[in-house]
């Protein structure tokens, strides 16, 4: 690689949106930008596919380490895959020199151990740690590993590695990017804080490459002008915990019927239980595939929606920050969902908190 050289290690297709967004801003647009996808979510092939027919793909390289979403339950499954990834990984990073690293997870283990690989081949490497999405801005804690887990890991990867509870937290790097940066939690507040550079959109924009890469006519330009709301579903996984959620998606499903309001609506990007709300019988009502970015439809050129609706996703606040005229509305006091921190920062990005069913009606009529 040549100097000045940047490595990118991401694993969402929030980290490649904003892998997208440093690329464009001043400092990184004339360096040799590599991205490295370990990715948590399906078909990845697709978005490598996407990047490099895009005419403004700031890639140099693009490198897709595995294309498995999520682990077998097999334990033995499991050990073959995450062995093939990090073979992947150490054979990547042996051909390559890099200058500065990008890591928008730094609890992932795969990516301290691409991290530790490349500092290798450069000792003077320097690191900076990017937000993960809304982790960046609620009180979640991951659990601490055992000591036995932890010496598990330590033979598997051959190395020590670092045990967070708070993403964005390692000692890995004192400096670190966020969106909103003055709303950062607090175990945060000790790193050197930075606003991700915003950029001129019109440099970024896509036209109809999403419909050419994944096939979806709603994804047409001409079908993206008609589009009035965007629809963000929460994991399934969270319904056992919050049984209101159930009643809230039925409102909002109505409510869309009667008044015959032309909807996207996406899964969450690591559900897996299909077709969960059976939403594309819905006159309308289009249900996007999960493996398309998302994100990508911020950088739409036709995409103009009303309003966009969702419970937590990090989507709402990103698309506050590039778009801040975009009417962004959470229904995530309705079901209870306790994070103070997060839902303050909500209202202070000025994402609305719907907190009943009346508001609800009122807005989506208003809409």
């Amino acid at each position: 690689m040549n100097n000045d050289s940047n490595l990118f290690i991401v694993n969402t297709f929030y980290h490649i949106f904003l892998a997208i967004l440093l690329t464009k801003g001043k400092s990184f647009s004339k360096k040799q930008n590599t991205l490295l996808i370990i990715p948590s979510f399906k078909r990845a092939s697709l978005i490598v596919k996407l990047l490099q027919t895009w005419t403004a793909n700031p890639f140099h390289q693009i490198e897709l380490i595995s294309q498995e979403f999520g682990f077998r339950t097999d334990l033995w499954h499991e050990f073959l895959i995450k062995s093939r990834i990090k073979k992947g990984l150490s054979k990547f990073m042996a051909m390559q020199r890099f200058d500065h690293v990008f890591i928008f997870n730094d609890y992932s283990k795969f990516n301290q151990y691409a991290l530790t690989q490349a500092h290798q081949h450069n000792g003077s490497l320097k690191c900076t740690l990017v937000e993960d999405g809304t982790g960046a801005y609620n009180t979640y804690f991951f659990n601490v590993s055992t000591r036995l887990t932890n010496l598990l890991k330590e033979i598997f990867y051959g190395q020590r590695l670092t045990d967070i509870a708070v993403m964005g937290t390692s000692d890995f790097s004192d400096d670190f990017f966020a969106i909103f940066p003055d709303y950062v939690r607090a175990e945060l507040k000790t790193k050197n804080v930075s606003e991700i550079p915003k950029i001129n959109m019109d440099n970024v924009t896509f036209t109809d490459e999403l419909f050419e890469i994944y096939q979806i006519t709603v994804l047409r330009s001409a079908e993206l002008r008609q589009i009035q709301g965007l629809l963000l579903l929460e994991n399934s996984k969270l319904y056992p915990r919050y049984p209101a959620l159930t009643e809230i998606l039925y409102d909002i499903l109505e409510i869309f019927k009667a008044r015959n309001l032309n909807i996207i609506a996406k899964n969450h990007p690591r559900e897996k239980q299909k077709n969960y709300w059976h939403i594309d019988s819905i006159p309308n009502i289009h249900m996007i595939p999960q493996e398309i970015p998302l994100e990508f439809l911020l950088l739409q050129k036709d995409f103009h929606p009303h309003f966009i609706l969702g419970g937590i996703s990090t989507f709402l606040m990103a698309a506050k920050w590039l778009f801040p005229n975009i009417k962004c509305v959470s229904y995530a006091k309705m079901f209870d969902f306790q994070d103070d921190h997060l839902l303050k920062t909500f209202k202070k990005v000025n994402i609305r908190l719907l907190e009943n069913k009346r508001e609800l009606q009122e807005f989506l009529s208003d809409n």
